[in-house]
């Protein structure tokens, strides 16, 4: 008798380990002749503080800190005399990522892309989003330019492959504008924003197909600029189930923005807006 069930497990990743363990041999995988094998949604951590010294002198204590924690054995985060975003029990997790060098070193990351064939990377960050929605609308703003400067600035150690994904200023539109022009002035070839907003710089919620938004995808049309939504946003993993249990309610503000984009006719307004949603 033939069994009904079906196994979800994928033999083919049999074996292969933690990241950090890992001994990468993708280089030899047979691919069709002139295959250029692109990673379209990896992600990059920080292994430095790329803040420091380079933000005006009064937001010093308003943006990121990026230090070696020596409790934890990894790199942690806080902004001014707040807690440290990781603990030991949420850098068990992390690090089971972060512990391998290419994670946050260019040089290394190279290093793993050749022994596994990988011509070329788009990276998002791996904290960065949780400042979206920071209430200190000044700080978020310098907090995403400096980023956005490291980006340029690691690009430009691995030309041609590394291609880290841009933050714009999407809740002030006297803003908007500026700040995509920068980034493309910066060299960057595409830019994220939040499936879920928030609120802009008058305390009203954010709806990207409302009028005073068309600012943000006019500038991002003129601009060529690709903009993408990043639909596993914001994973809880805190909670029982962690990550895997929450899936499909993690999905859902990617139907919200999907929506906006074809219901609330931004694509109609602006028919040459590339959009990207990637996990």
């Amino acid at each position: 008798m033939i069994s009904p069930l079906t196994s979800t497990r994928n033999r083919h990743i049999a074996g292969v380990g933690l990241s950090r363990d890992r001994v990468m041999d993708g280089a030899k995988a047979r691919m069709p002749e002139g295959t250029t094998l692109v990673s379209a949604d990896n992600h990059w951590g920080l292994a430095e503080d790329p803040w420091k010294g380079r933000v005006p002198a009064h937001l010093a204590n308003r943006v990121p800190t990026v230090w070696w924690d020596e409790d934890i054995g990894l790199w942690n985060w806080r902004v001014g005399d707040g807690p440290a975003v990781f603990n030991a029990e949420r850098a068990a997790g992390l690090k089971t990522v972060e512990d391998r060098r290419g994670t946050a070193i260019i040089e290394d990351r190279l290093a793993d892309m050749d022994a596994d064939g990988v011509a070329m990377e788009i990276n998002f960050p791996q904290l960065l989003p949780m400042f979206n929605r920071h209430p200190d609308f000044e700080a978020r703003a310098w907090i995403f330019r400096i980023y956005n400067e490291y980006m340029a600035e690691v690009a430009a150690r691995a030309p041609g492959r590394f291609h880290g994904v841009g933050f714009s200023n999407f809740w002030d539109m006297t803003q908007c504008e500026a700040s995509l022009r920068h980034m493309k002035d910066l060299g960057l070839k595409t830019f994220m924003l939040p499936l879920t907003p928030g609120n802009d710089a008058q305390g009203r919620p954010i709806h990207y197909a409302s009028a005073e938004m068309d600012v943000l995808w006019a500038t991002a049309e003129e601009l060529d600029l690709p903009v993408f939504f990043h639909a596993g946003e914001n994973l809880p993993v805190g909670n029982p189930g962690g990550s895997v249990a929450n899936m499909l309610g993690i999905f859902m503000p990617f139907r919200k923005q999907f929506s906006d984009l074809v219901c609330g006719g931004i694509l109609d307004r602006h028919p040459n807006l590339k959009i990207i949603f990637a996990e």
